[in-house]
Parts: C-alpha cells; structure tokens; sequence
C-alpha cells in the first residue's frame, strides 16, 4: 500500500540529524560493512562524483511509521544529503529487495531523486528497543540501484548510486 509522507513526517527525519564532520573512502565497491550505529556509504558518479562515508559525525536521523521508514544522512547546507524512504516494511523483521525512494540533495542546490521501482534495499537487521518512553528501531541493510537516478535540476544530467550501505536508528512515531 502507497502512503503519502506528511510534512510532519519528514521534518520529524530532519530534526534527528546531528553533528558535522567528514571521512572518505576511495572505493565504493564491495558494498563496505557497517560498524557504527548510524553509517552510510555510497559511491556516486556521473553529474556528481562522490564517495559518501558518513557516520554520527556528518548527521543522521530516522523515524519509522506503520511499515514505512525514513532516513536521512547529511546536512545539506554544509555537505550532500541523502534520504532514503521505504514502505511495507514490518516492525522487527528482516525483508529482502524492498524498493526505496533516494533523494540526493547538494549544498549549492542541484537534487536527484530516484524513480519508483528503480532502486532497492535488503533489510538485514530491523532491532526494536525501548528507551525509556520511546520506542526505536536499529535498521541496517544493503541496497542499489538498477538505473541512473534523474536530476531535479534543470539542465543537469543524472547520477548512479552505485551498492550502498546504511544503518541508523529510527524513532517510532
């Protein structure tokens, strides 16, 4: 089922993102493992050439509703963002191949969003834990993308995500 993400909803994502900084890895491929609790990695070329490593550090946040998830990695003011949504996935299970929304947003305003369908994600660790009044999911996975993702600017030519990594906690709301 399709589910219209609210405007609370996302800025809900933007809200937990936290700190600053930077690191790199020169190469995207294999898909490099997660070792923190909030981590992104992703190689990106074509109209935007980036190697993304970003942990706690850099930003991220998440929130998590019925079965759709939302993440986001990265300020965007100071440094890429990236923000990746998917539905139809039950609290605390592990679900192979579930298609996700990517948008890619750089600092001087250039954006790309994935089309539907186009890329998809391996959920391989979807944990439940209560923290006082607040219950959050610690969610990790594999991704990619089959095709180029298209670019919101006018004039700008497309980028490809190549295999991607994520993990970072999800409030429930």
């Amino acid at each position: 089922m399709k589910r219209n993400l609210t405007l609370p909803f996302l800025t809900l994502v933007s809200i937990l993102l936290v700190g600053c900084g930077s690191e790199s890895d020169s190469n995207p491929n294999p898909v490099p493992a997660v070792t923190s609790p909030c981590e992104l990695n992703a190689g990106i070329t074509g109209s935007l050439t980036q190697e993304l490593t970003y942990t706690a550090r850099e930003g991220c946040g998440g929130s998590y509703r019925d079965e759709l998830f939302a993440s986001s990695f990265g300020d965007g003011r100071s440094q890429i963002q990236v923000t990746i949504i998917a539905d139809g996935v039950p609290a605390g299970e592990k679900i192979a191949n579930r298609p996700v929304s990517i948008r890619i947003s750089h600092p001087d305003g250039r954006t790309w969003k994935s089309a539907g369908g186009n890329c998809h994600f391996d959920v391989t660790l979807n944990e439940k834990s209560v923290r006082g009044k607040e219950t959050w999911y610690q969610i990790a996975g594999n991704g990619s993308c089959k095709t180029p993702i298209e670019s919101e600017t006018p004039g700008m030519e497309s980028i490809t995500i190549q295999n991607f990594s994520l993990k970072f906690l999800a409030l429930k709301i």
